[in-house]
């Protein structure tokens, strides 16, 4: 199957385009309506897989704002993509359920998620979401040999990307550049 970027090509996909590149530099405030538009217009998809990104992409603003309202609505989505045969869609739900429940201090509930996606991620060569969830394991992972040892792992995972994309520019993504610029722990 083609990647899910390579498979959407409609206004939703023009839209959601135009977030990732706010995204990019980290203006999640400006990306919030072009998400909304994307999600209004994918409503009219009969694409699933369409139609679930735009509403995960919403709800990634909710957990960067650090609203734990989050966390249900994206479970939902998580368990709908996996019934839809949309793992990745699934594993990126279930590391902003992660996120937002780390945001919420609900460690021991983030630890347990945060795990259950590096162990999906790395069976399904995720590198992205795989580093994402190392890097935030780290910060709940209890000891510091563990904290050590899934800081590093987020940050060669990461250097093997930009390595593999020949871009400098990774550092400015503000889901992986965190990763590259964190202090050593």
């Amino acid at each position: 199957m083609a990647p899910l970027s390579s498979r959407f090509h409609s206004p939703a996909t023009a839209l959601a385009g135009s977030e990732r590149a706010s995204r990019f530099v980290g203006d999640f405030q400006a990306a919030l309506p072009l998400y909304e538009q994307a999600r209004d217009a994918a409503a009219r998809s009969t694409d699933r897989g369409l139609v679930l990104a735009s509403k995960i992409d919403v709800l990634k603003i909710a957990v960067k704002e650090q609203r734990p309202d989050a966390v249900p609505e994206l479970k939902r989505l998580a368990a709908e993509a996996d019934t839809a045969g949309l793992k990745f869609l699934s594993n990126q739900s279930s590391l902003l359920v992660g996120e937002a429940l780390l945001n919420a201090k609900q460690y021991p509930a983030a630890r347990q998620e945060l795990q259950r996606v590096v162990s999906r991620s790395d069976r399904m060569g995720l590198r992205e979401v795989l580093a994402r969830a190392h890097f935030l394991l780290a910060t709940v992972a209890g000891n510091d040999a563990d904290t050590a040892r899934h800081f590093a792992e987020a940050r060669r995972l990461v250097e093997e990307i930009r390595k593999e994309s020949g871009s400098a520019d990774l550092i400015r993504r503000v889901d992986l550049g965190p990763i590259l610029t964190a202090p050593s722990r």
